[in-house]
């Protein structure tokens, strides 16, 4: 109760308690939060599912972070948009390789073995080389005070996890001053999209729905592509379900797939 007690003062609130005898207790909270407008489902940049490039070159980005899955979602996104990506696994690791890789933007996790990312980023403000590199801290740690750290410590923003997609590529987009080369097609000319109606689609199991539903909500999008193409090779007739699953990984709309499976269990 003590550690629930200072989550929900830092939220502003404060926990009562109506309790009887003999039944039990109910404890309450009041939070005020924002209401999510309902036109920002997925959009992925200026145009949902649209971005194939970036105007002028690539730039080169290092993801800090000791989590092998997060890096590879990151990895997925970004490199398929057309920035270069190396990665590195800690504060310590991410310094040595700085220097040479003279990346134009870091994003970094806070906690992390040998070297955590807060001390990472005060080391490389102290050197010249590394002085004016944009740096992102990403992480689960979403309290006003980790996001103060964060900035004190010299970050320029804070992003918190699990990422978004149209959230990681704003922040992009305005620290690295960007201009997206857009597909003219767009995602839904019919060369480019399946047919989005599910009464003649062959569906896996409800096992594989599931696993890739839980993929979905994680955006583990190498491991939906992974586990897309074993059902096509595994029986002929889901490859129009794997098409389509496709569809939605490749345009990053990861809450368009998740609403599809939905319908589909």
């Amino acid at each position: 109760m003590a550690i629930s007690r200072q989550i929900v003062e830092m939220m502003g609130s404060s926990i009562s308690v109506t309790s009887k005898l003999g039944q039990g207790s109910v404890f309450t909270i009041d939070l005020d939060l924002p209401v999510a407008a309902s036109d920002q489902s997925a959009t992925v940049g200026p145009q949902a599912g649209q971005i194939i490039g970036i105007l002028g070159g690539t730039r080169k980005i290092l993801l800090v972070d000791n989590s092998v899955e997060n890096r590879a979602v990151l990895v997925d996104l970004l490199s398929a948009i057309g920035f270069t990506i190396i990665e590195a696994t800690n504060g310590q690791e991410a310094l040595d390789i700085a220097s040479q890789f003279s990346p134009d933007l870091i994003i970094t996790d806070i906690a992390m073995p040998v070297m955590d990312g807060l001390e990472m980023i005060r080391g490389l403000r102290r050197t010249p080389q590394a002085r004016d590199i944009v740096m992102i801290v990403s992480s689960a740690k979403v309290y006003s005070e980790d996001q103060k750290r964060s900035l004190d410590a010299g970050a320029n923003d804070f992003l918190p996890k699990p990422v978004r997609t149209d959230e990681l590529l704003d922040k992009l987009q305005q620290h690295l001053g960007l201009e997206w080369i857009i597909d003219a097609t767009g995602p839904s000319q019919d060369a480019a999209q399946p047919s989005m109606t599910t009464d003649s689609l062959i569906v896996p199991p409800p096992e594989e729905i599931e696993s890739l539903l839980q993929l979905a909500r994680a955006g583990k999008f190498s491991k939906i592509k992974k586990l897309a193409a074993k059902l096509e090779d595994y029986d002929d007739k889901f490859v129009p379900f794997a098409d389509r699953v496709r569809f939605f990984v490749k345009g990053f709309l990861e809450l368009e797939l998740i609403e599809f499976l939905k319908e589909l269990q």
